[in-house]
């Protein structure tokens, strides 16, 4: 094999040799050849920083809300909640932050729990403790509004 001029050509040659070794070894049964490549991770990527980006203005509009009605009485913050544009709202906003909690929560869960149990143990707990939660807002805030 000729590894070019002959300043640095044995660290080439290792170089060339280890890339030739490496492309033989891959088959057609390899996770890169095949259609059964595992996108999960990238998907929850996209969807978590989905979900960042609609907190930020039903956030701002959330806090905007609940700060304008300090010092008001009971009753009137919970037309405010009850009004249907604003109920449509905190329930986008409370799904939303369910979902971008989950799927966070599910990201450490997969990176640092190893025990196979263990993990899919803590994944099924944390889907079912924040679906409890989203159910539970949504039929706070349409119990409000009805």
């Amino acid at each position: 094999m000729d590894c070019g001029p002959p300043l640095f050509a044995a660290h080439r040659c290792r170089l060339v040799s280890w890339l030739c070794r490496s492309c033989r070894s891959w088959s057609v049964s390899s996770p890169i050849k095949n259609n059964h490549v595992d996108h999960g991770g990238v998907s929850h990527w996209w969807w978590q920083k989905i979900t960042a980006v609609a907190l930020i203005p039903l956030s701002f509009w959330f806090v905007a809300g609940v700060v304008s009605h300090v010092g008001s009485d009971q009753e009137a913050f919970a037309r405010w909640v009850g009004a249907p544009f604003n109920a449509f709202l905190i329930i986008l906003f409370l799904i939303n932050i369910n979902l971008h909690s989950q799927i966070g929560i599910q990201a450490v869960i997969d990176d640092y729990i190893h025990g196979r149990a263990l993990k899919k143990w803590s994944s099924l707990s944390v889907k079912a403790i924040h679906l409890l939660f989203a159910l539970l807002s949504v039929i706070a805030v349409l119990s409000l509004t009805l």
